[in-house]
């Protein structure tokens, strides 16, 4: 009887290791659990073992794919209180009679950072291989945005337009080149949207 539950268990052992081994199959996305297996028959019972694949709970994010949630949650309650404190400033120097194209100015740089972090948000929820290409689009637009609004920004502080000058987009560009990057090569994201989450 114990030679046979120890042929058992190795052989066992034996199919977990080929099934981690196997292209067909990842380790990231296949939980190996031993589950008893039910038998009528008394001596079996408590002696077999099954080999059981469950599918994991992709409703969790964690690891660096929840610091990046987190941080637009962040960026996202920042630019909205801005863009609000903004607005205030500018409808009391408009009803002054006081210049307004300075908050205009402020608020259209900010647009690009709270309407990405809204998307990414939203696409977050989605764990599907096809969430991460459409988050490195939505950066592609981010960053193509914000590159115009700075352009016409420069031009229109450059001819007295307006009285304020843009911010400086090396911060713009660093955050798309970070989350590209991020998207294309991180386990995490990997192993939340699936092995097709690669382009």
């Amino acid at each position: 009887m114990q030679t046979s539950n120890a042929l058992e268990k190795q052989q066992l052992d034996s199919l977990e290791s080929e099934i981690l081994k196997s292209d067909s199959l990842d380790a990231d996305h296949l939980e190996l659990k031993r589950k008893p297996q039910s038998d009528s028959s008394p001596t079996a019972a408590g002696r077999s073992q099954s080999l059981v694949l469950t599918e994991p709970n992709v409703s969790q994010i964690g690891g660096s794919l929840q610091f990046f949630r987190l941080l637009n949650w962040a960026l996202l309650a920042i630019c909205g209180l801005a863009i609000s404190v903004l607005i205030g400033v500018s409808a009391a120097d408009f009803t002054s009679g006081n210049n307004i194209t300075g908050s205009i100015g402020y608020m259209l740089q900010l647009l690009p950072f709270a309407v990405f972090s809204a998307v990414s948000l939203k696409l977050l929820k989605q764990p599907n291989p096809s969430t991460p290409d459409l988050l490195n689009k939505h950066l592609t637009i981010f960053l193509a945005a914000s590159i115009s609004i700075y352009g016409l920004l420069h031009y229109l502080s450059n001819n007295s337009f307006i009285t304020s000058s843009p911010f400086n987009i090396i911060g713009n560009i660093l955050y798309y080149i970070v989350c590209t990057n991020y998207f294309s090569y991180s386990q995490t994201v990997r192993a939340y949207f699936g092995d097709n989450a690669y382009r």
